[in-house]
């Protein structure tokens, strides 16, 4: 993607940073394909709530791949574009504002999620995430 070039030292540190992420790959990758999932919209006191859900191939290394808080709006709109090409499944579920109030946030955080796995069209193995526990479905969890 234009303006990501890195060379050298810059390189060999990204590449270790991906390296340290892929041991969430390596420790469950057994028990078959690993989903990461997240949400967004959930602190805001007003519009809907998302998450989105993604399944990369095998050792597919996405330069800058990282929370989205920790990215620049340009950022995160490469490494869409780079993750849709590259993603062997992916999707976004969004519950919407007048759902989150009859069911309260955290329960629309966790349709949101389901949506989005359910979405796919791949049955992950286990499931990665940061935060919350997605009650409800029988796939194995584990907490980055």
């Amino acid at each position: 993607m234009a303006g990501r070039v890195l060379k050298g030292e810059k390189l060999e540190q990204e590449l270790a940073r991906l390296e340290q992420m892929a041991v969430y790959e390596k420790e469950y990758g057994h028990m078959g394909m690993v989903c990461g999932i997240d949400e967004a919209g959930r602190g805001p006191l007003a519009g809907p709530v998302a998450a989105g859900a993604v399944i990369l191939p095998p050792d597919c290394r996405i330069l800058y791949l990282n929370d989205s808080k920790k990215l620049s709006e340009k950022r995160r709109e490469e490494l869409f574009l780079e993750i849709k090409e590259k993603a062997a499944a992916w999707c976004v579920g969004i519950v919407s504002p007048g759902r989150i109030d009859e069911i309260n946030i955290l329960q629309a955080t966790y349709e949101a999620m389901r949506e989005a796995v359910k979405g796919l069209g791949l049955r992950p193995g286990v499931l990665l995430n940061d935060a919350v526990t997605i009650r409800g479905w029988t796939v194995p969890r584990c907490r980055l």
